[in-house]
């Protein structure tokens, strides 16, 4: 995986010169996932805590967008979707987790651009905007 901490940047390499490109690219969530990414980067910049940020996939294509890993070795686990609208589906791969880690896997929440809200610690549900009220 390969993040641009300038997704401006990014955007202009794949000739992205407009908000209504954006809209309709066929990258748009790679672009969405790699600004979210780099939240949670600052996030923890702001908190003088090493980034431990990990994106996970097995043999079987199962993938979770970002592991965050504690220094106790537990770790929170969010998936990344670009989508104004929820789907059950987003949290599939975070199942599929928890069922590997039932006890290191401390959270799992879905990231996306949609309205609806459930911070909680399991099966979590929070728009990017509000990223920073997480304890990542």
């Amino acid at each position: 995986m390969l993040y641009f901490y300038d997704t401006g940047l990014a955007s202009w390499l794949l000739g992205i010169h407009s908000v209504e490109q954006v809209a309709t690219h066929p990258l748009r969530g790679n672009l969405f996932e790699n600004m979210v990414i780099n939240e949670f980067v600052k996030e923890r910049h702001n908190r003088l805590q090493m980034p431990n940020l990990y994106y996970y996939r097995d043999q079987q294509q199962h993938e979770v967008d970002l592991l965050s890993v504690a220094d106790d070795s537990t770790f929170s686990a969010y998936e990344i979707k670009s989508g104004q609208t929820y789907r059950p589906e987003y949290f599939d791969g975070l199942r599929y987790l928890k069922g590997l880690f039932p006890d290191t896997m401390t959270s799992s929440m879905v990231v996306y651009d949609g309205d609806q809200s459930n911070p909680s610690p399991t099966d979590g549900l929070v728009n990017y905007r509000n990223i920073g009220d997480l304890r990542i």
